[in-house]
């Protein structure tokens, strides 16, 4: 997607120059990785032969493989940076260059926006996800209720259930006024709860432990596409959130879009930002 026309021609530019700096630095390579292989072919040319006639270029067979071995060293080290030329500009066309080649969100025909948010709800119809239930939760959780028995333990940042991890979870706090010096004050990091982690699944709870919601995501396709699913205390689904980069959208329980998200911009669907 296009960030802008300003961002996309300065991008283009500093790309540009870089690219330039590593095509001299390969070609740099290519010319010497030839003049090695010529050097390499007479020495290994003359290795196999009575080196006494050629003193002009070699004092002894010893001499000449050594510097065989040198070469060839010194081959592979410019044969993997060449390699590695080819692989990141490969890398940067597959991924970047698609960037400069299509529209943002706002600059799409309406269709060209409707049809695009139905092949999301096409694709999210073709990738699995795990079910959750008040069972589930209770057999990997431990939750029985929507309170966690183990809240305690796990506000500090540490749980016990295998194969998952707890997070602690912060707001930031700045109190109103001013310093007598004049100067804002300070802002503080204040603690509202903690996450639950665990394969596919995010429980998020208060500071006292109480369940707030459930967070269920799906598995990732071959091209980095995914959809989380979020659900209420009670299970009941509240919202999807699809992700293909660089687009967020946010469908309601009824699989209504809500906002899309683009860069870190909110759009609804007729391509009007909104806060």
């Amino acid at each position: 997607m296009l960030l802008n026309r300003n961002t996309s021609i300065f991008l283009v530019k500093k790309f540009s120059a870089l690219f330039k700096f590593h095509l001299k630095f390969s070609l740099h390579c290519v010319i010497n990785f030839a003049s090695l292989g010529i050097k390499l072919s007479l020495l290994l040319r003359l290795s196999l032969v009575d080196t006494i006639g050629f003193k002009i270029f070699i004092d002894s067979p010893k001499l000449a493989y050594c510097k065989t071995f040198c070469y060839i060293i010194e081959m592979k080290k410019i044969l993997k940076k060449i390699l590695l030329f080819f692989v990141f500009w490969g890398v940067f066309a597959a991924g970047i260059l698609p960037v400069f080649c299509s529209e943002l969100w706002s600059e799409l025909t309406q269709k060209g926006r409707m049809e695009y948010i139905d092949s999301c709800l096409e694709k999210m119809e073709s990738i699995k996800i795990p079910s959750i239930s008040k069972t589930l939760l209770e057999d990997e959780f431990g939750l029985s209720t929507n309170r966690d028995p183990n809240y305690k333990i796990h506000s500090q940042g540490v749980t016990n259930i295998k194969g998952a991890n707890a997070i602690k979870t912060f707001t930031t706090y700045q109190p109103q006024g001013y310093y007598i010096t004049g100067s804002q004050s300070r802002r503080f990091d204040v603690q509202v709860g903690y996450v639950i982690n665990k394969d596919n699944y995010k429980l998020e709870f208060n500071k006292n432990g109480s369940l707030q919601s459930v967070t269920v995501k799906s598995e990732k396709t071959s091209e980095g596409v995914y959809f989380e699913q979020i659900y209420s205390k009670n299970l009941n689904l509240k919202s999807t959130v699809y992700y293909d980069n660089p687009y967020q959208v946010v469908f309601d329980n009824n699989k209504e879009v809500e906002k899309i998200f683009e860069y870190g911009k909110a759009y609804n669907i007729r391509g009007k930002q909104i806060k």
